[in-house]
């Protein structure tokens, strides 16, 4: 059964960075294994290996600024030639995490898709929404094998990085045969 949602099992925690004392900044790690492929945007898309989260948190006055890094392999059908490519998954998400309550009325922040509100700012904060957003705005949407892939024979299907397979694609659909007629006469004009 691939995954289309948020796993209801997955928990991102980050400690927040204590203002009178302590460290400026806060890290959190985690390492997630995915044994069940993604579904997004009619692919499938298979993680070779787990990918790895890191977090790093800190005030920005009375926000909380927090960094997500991914980082993963996938494995996904080109959607050209349908053969499995691996890609390397490599991204950096900001988001801002303010106080519903400190938020003027006056600013329309909650229209800005990386401030997230939230009730309250203690002692640790849940970035897992925000871990899923990152990872699903990090997919390719139209996966290739490579830039230069020529894709499959519309005629019989064989694959055209592995040559040519002798059919004739230049055969015109007689249904469209006039709409070929009208794009030779504008352009003897």
């Amino acid at each position: 059964m691939a995954i289309t949602d948020l796993p209801s099992d997955w928990s991102f925690w980050i400690l927040l960075p204590d203002r009178e004392e302590g460290p400026e900044v806060v890290d959190a790690s985690w390492n997630v294994e995915l044994k069940e492929p993604l579904f997004f945007a009619q692919e499938e898309f298979t993680f070779i290996s787990p990918f790895q989260v890191n977090a790093h948190a800190r005030w920005a006055d009375q926000s909380v600024m927090v960094e997500i890094d991914l980082e993963a392999t996938i494995s996904v059908p080109c959607v050209r030639c349908l053969e499995l490519t691996d890609i390397a998954l490599r991204t950096h998400f900001m988001y801002l995490y303010s106080l519903r309550d400190f938020v003027s009325s006056g600013r329309e922040q909650e229209a800005d898709e990386h401030i997230v509100l939230v009730d309250s700012l203690e002692n640790r904060l849940d970035i897992t929404p925000q871990v899923w957003e990152s990872l699903i705005l990090s997919l390719p949407l139209h996966p290739l094998c490579r830039e230069e892939c020529k894709g499959l024979c519309p005629i019989c299907g064989a694959s055209l990085n592995e040559g040519d397979c002798g059919c004739n694609r230049q055969a015109i659909d007689p249904r469209l045969s006039d709409l070929l007629k009208m794009k030779e006469d504008d352009l003897e004009a």
